[in-house]
């Protein structure tokens, strides 16, 4: 099997393209002005926000990892 090293590349480009989209959205800045305003939701929708914040910091986590042991691996390859 011949190495697509043209595909990887533009893999590992929309890799990057997404996470600069998801940083350049500016989520964080937006979100907390919703949550800041006077009688913005109730006890419980407050929990479901609050739970959906804490899996997508988790995935993000996952990503960092996933991405490091990418690192790892691919700098020993070849050595």
């Amino acid at each position: 099997m011949a190495h697509d090293v043209a595909g990887l590349e533009q893999k590992v480009r929309a890799l990057h393209d997404a996470i600069f989209k998801l940083h350049d959205a500016k989520h964080t800045d937006r979100l907390l002005q919703v949550i800041r305003r006077p009688g913005w939701t109730t006890v419980r929708e407050h929990e479901l926000v609050q739970v959906h914040a804490d899996g997508l910091n988790s995935q993000i986590t996952s990503l960092h990892k996933s991405f490091d042991a990418l690192m790892t691996i691919a700098e020993k390859i070849g050595r």
